[in-house]
């Protein structure tokens, strides 16, 4: 199994500490397109529906090609590097969106940014397994409670922003300073750490995907964050609908700011579950109450139970992406960033396809008609789960 040099000093939680603020960036820099979708359609004149899907489309598709090949092609790589010029990267894409004028240019500038984004995201996963080989779930579940902060700051910062100065651009540029608080703690110390030796070739991939018990983590990757991004991308525009909000409304800020907050308190939470409990009776139990909370959400009858329900919902989905990707990997541990990066990329092959395809159908029939079809992903994810992790062996415990 590859692995990191023993720790030197203080050196491990400053690498885990700026690729912390690192995806927070990344993560304010996902929340402001959904908040801001209404007021850049109407610059562009254009049909939020449609505009949305092809925002969502190019910025997830960057993001799973960067994954991708990353992933299989820079496995090797210094990760610490890596890190840093993909968030100087990101800043420099927010500054651009911030001065753009054309639609073409803004989807352009986002699939930059995006691309960033993928890497830091990849990037920072491999870490908390490489540094952290014993509490690996623990440190995933802690660095997606950074990845919730910065979901509810672009949220807060687009509406706040918007209704301030009038305008769509200003919060891109403000989020730009972001990237700049992680940038000087890469360079801290000499000590090389992150730099795993790991290269991958053709035949390592082909063997992963000839795994069956692979393809399971894969499938629930796919529908989880197909359905988990298809809800939060479009929830601001859904409740502008219907119940025929502004723009700038504070509602279409607060929904999302809801659902990533208390995600973020469940990842946290679910961060000191002990380690006796097996991670397939967490995914299972993720799962029947994410459908509950959806049904939750589309059954409630105003706006103030709705976004109540957004929080419920965020609760209920918050430890299915670190307990899958930590679950992933402590069966594969001999080709850790591969298998990290394959699954990863699945979540975004599905946040491309879905977040897409529900705002094509909304343009034809409504968004409050579609938007409850993620409940059928939800469903699916919970058969797949319940059914492949009753024949699903614990990993081996670490050494």
């Amino acid at each position: 199994m590859n692995t990191l040099e023993p720790n030197r000093g203080n050196h491990r939680n400053v690498l885990a500490a700026a690729s912390f603020l690192s995806t927070v960036a990344f993560s304010t820099t996902y929340g402001l397109a959904p908040v801001l979708l209404e007021a850049i359609s109407e610059e562009f004149k254009v049909s939020p529906e449609r505009f949305g899907s092809a925002i969502y489309f190019v910025q997830f598709s960057v993001f799973m090609a960067t994954v991708f090949s990353v992933g299989i092609f820079g496995a090797h790589l210094n990760k610490r590097r890596l890190l840093w010029v993909t968030t100087l990267l990101l800043g420099a894409a927010l500054v651009a969106i911030g001065k753009s004028h054309t639609s073409f240019m803004l989807l352009a500038l986002l699939g930059v940014g995006f691309a960033g984004c993928g890497c830091i995201e990849l990037t920072t996963s491999t870490l908390m397994v490489t540094l952290y080989p014993k509490r690996s779930r623990a440190m995933l579940n802690i660095s997606q409670v950074f990845y919730g902060i910065g979901a509810v700051g672009g949220p807060l910062a687009a509406i706040v922003l918007l209704r301030h100065y009038g305008q769509w651009r200003t919060p891109f540029l403000f989020v730009a300073a972001l990237p700049a608080l992680a940038l000087p703690l890469y360079f801290f110390g000499k000590a090389d750490e992150g730099h795993a030796q790991e290269r991958t070739t053709a035949r390592h991939v082909a063997e992963l995907l000839r795994k069956s018990r692979f393809w399971v983590f894969v499938g629930i990757m796919i529908l989880y964050v197909g359905m988990e991004l298809s809800f939060a991308c479009w929830v601001p525009t859904y409740l502008g609908d219907r119940y025929n909000l502004k723009a700038d409304d504070s509602a279409r800020g607060l929904a999302p700011v809801l659902f990533w907050g208390m995600m973020a308190v469940g990842r946290f939470l679910i961060a000191f579950i002990p380690r006796g409990v097996r991670h397939t009776t967490v995914i299972s139990a993720i799962q029947v109450a994410v459908i509950g909370a959806l049904v939750v959400f589309f059954a409630a009858p105003s706006l103030q139970l709705q976004l109540a329900a957004c929080g419920l919902l965020g609760f209920a989905m918050c430890g299915l992406w670190p307990t899958n990707l930590a679950l992933a990997e402590s069966h594969f541990p001999e080709r850790q960033t591969t298998v990290i990066a394959l699954v990863i990329a699945a979540g975004a092959l599905g946040a491309t396809i879905f977040p897409s395809v529900v705002g094509l159908i909304a343009d034809r029939v409504g968004l409050v008609r579609t938007l409850p079809g993620v409940v059928v992903l939800a469903v699916a994810g919970a058969i797949l789960s319940i059914v492949a992790h009753r024949r699903l062996p614990e990993p081996p415990a670490r050494e």
